[in-house]
């Protein structure tokens, strides 16, 4: 199962960003935390209600890795510019800070949802391998085989 509340944390996060850009002395910064905030609801509603299963056309995981590639990128950006001309603005710092974190978490997102698209082929129970059985045949020694003679297993 999909650990949706992954997204729930990306959220949380996103929201502390937000407010440490905020209360920075420069509030240009809160743009990523609001887009990654609001990437981070309509993913966690889309897993949390199932739409994943019902909206089919849509590859919910290219998505999320598109998500997760972007929000990363903005985000490591974003974060090392802040860290590096934060000198004197601690809430610039933390957000900084805070943003590297998330891009960890946006990445763990992602590897879940990678790893929970992957589905196993179905094995039969016949000798533990993924081969089908072979049909068994009824004939006689002396007659070939015929299409109505093969017995095909169920």
């Amino acid at each position: 199962q999909y650990d949706r509340f992954l997204f729930l944390g990306l959220f949380v996060l996103s929201l502390i960003i937000l407010i440490c850009y905020a209360s920075s002395w420069y509030g240009g910064y809160t743009v990523p935390a609001v887009c990654e905030m609001c990437f981070a609801i309509v993913f966690f509603c889309v897993f949390m209600m199932d739409l994943d299963k019902q909206f089919t056309a849509i590859s919910w995981v290219w998505s999320d890795l598109i998500r997760a590639f972007t929000g990363t990128l903005v985000y490591l950006i974003t974060s090392l510019v802040c860290v590096i001309s934060g000198a004197g603005d601690g809430a610039l710092i933390a957000g900084g800070v805070s943003s590297l974190v998330s891009c960890l978490l946006d990445d763990e997102v992602s590897a879940q949802s990678e790893r929970n698209s992957w589905t196993k082929t179905p094995t039969t129970e016949c000798d533990g391998s993924s081969n089908p059985p072979l049909p068994k045949f009824r004939q006689n020694s002396s007659s070939p085989v015929r299409a109505d003679q093969v017995q095909w297993p169920h």
